[in-house]
């Protein structure tokens, strides 16, 4: 089945509760109905999703999910999110009618997040399936696919091409039949393995990851929160060091068609507003879109001859 899964920030400053683009999915699942599940950082305060007690964002936002027609979905009290000075459960969990029934198991992990907000857990019902599985159209035997379409072709009787709409539409949909079955019976369906490790990914990282939970958990008894943020910041650093020794390897190391095709891309997309900057030879950044582009040849191609157009 199509669900639509969406993260939504509401921001605490922000003078209506709901975020327009929270509004506009909502409608757009209406429209095409489609199950929607939300899971928000609401930064409002309500008793019904568990928080301590109610203040007027958290009434003006339960107001708003019962004009929609949505569903809460948090269970019990404990806090979604923690400081060392405050708990509180901000984080809700909704979802319009047709997705409801489809939640279960709603629960606060008790698992160190390395954020201030708890991992929130729940399963999909629909979600029955232990694995993925799909056909490969390279691995397909073109040789059996032939010899099945040989075999099923003359099966679809042809008469005078005086017909009207309705058989010729029936016609269709039987060549289209045929040719899916013998597609199918000669593509064999093979089922995806799990997401690999980030090649960036390292033993040392698993290592800080595993003693940034431990302490975590410590500090949970204790109150004592400065070895925890010591940990973490050194866990996060990390993993921001190593991510960018990653690309800059996998920008080193370009030789295939593949490769720099992942790259342009990489480099065409500009959805979060950002921008990318190269060093210079003179040890500066680049500023434009053109100095980006006379950058890239020099470096990857320096023997070169420069386009002056």
């Amino acid at each position: 089945m199509e669900m639509v899964l969406a993260a939504a920030y509401f921001p605490g400053d922000n003078a209506n509760v709901q975020p327009l683009e929270v509004q506009q999915l909502l409608e757009f699942c209406r429209r095409r109905r489609l199950p929607v599940i939300l899971g928000c950082d609401a930064n409002a305060h309500n008793m019904e999703w568990g928080s301590l007690d109610t203040n007027r964002r958290g009434e003006c936002l339960l107001e708003y999910i019962i004009s929609e027609d949505l569903s809460i979905h948090n269970v019990g009290n404990k806090p979604t999110f923690f400081t060392r000075v405050r708990e509180e459960a901000l984080d809700i969990t909704i979802s319009n009618r047709l997705a409801s029934p489809q939640i279960v198991q709603w629960k606060v992990s008790s698992e160190p997040s390395m954020s201030d907000h708890r991992i929130v857990r729940f399963a999909l019902g629909a979600a029955c399936q232990t694995g993925y599985s799909k056909r490969n159209p390279r691995k397909t035997n073109w040789a059996k696919y032939e010899e099945v379409l040989r075999l099923n072709l003359p099966r679809i009787e042809v008469q005078d091409r005086k017909v009207d709409c309705m058989a010729l539409e029936d016609r269709v949909n039987r060549l289209n039949g045929t040719i899916l079955d013998a597609f199918t019976s000669s593509c064999p369906v093979s089922k995806l393995k799990g997401k690999a490790q980030p090649t960036w990914w390292s033993r040392e990282l698993s290592v800080l990851r595993k003693e940034a939970r431990r302490l975590c958990n410590r500090a949970k008894r204790t109150g004592n929160w400065e070895e925890y943020s010591v940990s973490l910041t050194k866990y996060n650093k990390e993993v921001r060091k190593a991510k960018r020794s990653s690309f800059r390897t996998f920008c080193e190391n370009i030789a295939s068609t593949p490769a720099a095709s992942r790259l342009h891309k990489a480099l065409a997309r500009d959805n979060t507003g950002t921008r990318l900057a190269i060093r210079l030879p003179n040890g500066t950044f680049s500023g434009t879109e053109q100095e980006r582009a006379l950058a890239l040849p020099s470096a990857h191609f320096p023997d070169a001859i420069p386009f002056a157009g």
